[in-house]
């Protein structure tokens, strides 16, 4: 979900920013006066449609390389020689003893 945000916060921003300058662009080469408040409203929705676009994008993406990854493989166990219960008070005997 972090990965959804992240991407619709990336979109959000470069659309704006984008229609921004675009709606500069075309106002100072255009002969026809647009109102204000018109053009950044249809830019503002057009920057949270593709803000809502990209964030599905990212969380399927996000859901899709979790489920992808192959769960790790389970350690190794470590060389262990099998015990021999006859010998074991005698170890523990001569420890003591020195």
């Amino acid at each position: 979900m972090k990965t959804g945000f992240l991407y619709a916060l990336v979109a959000f921003v470069g659309a704006f920013i984008f229609f921004e300058l675009l709606a500069l662009v075309i106002e100072a080469v255009s002969t026809i006066r647009f109102v204000p408040g018109r053009l950044e409203e249809v830019i503002g929705r057009i920057a949270w449609f593709l803000a809502f676009v990209a964030f599905v994008v990212g969380w399927i993406r996000q859901a899709n390389r979790k489920t992808a990854k192959p769960p790790p493989p389970p350690p190794k166990p470590e060389n262990l020689q099998p015990i021999d219960y006859s010998k074991l008070s005698q170890i523990f005997d001569d420890d003591r003893k020195t």
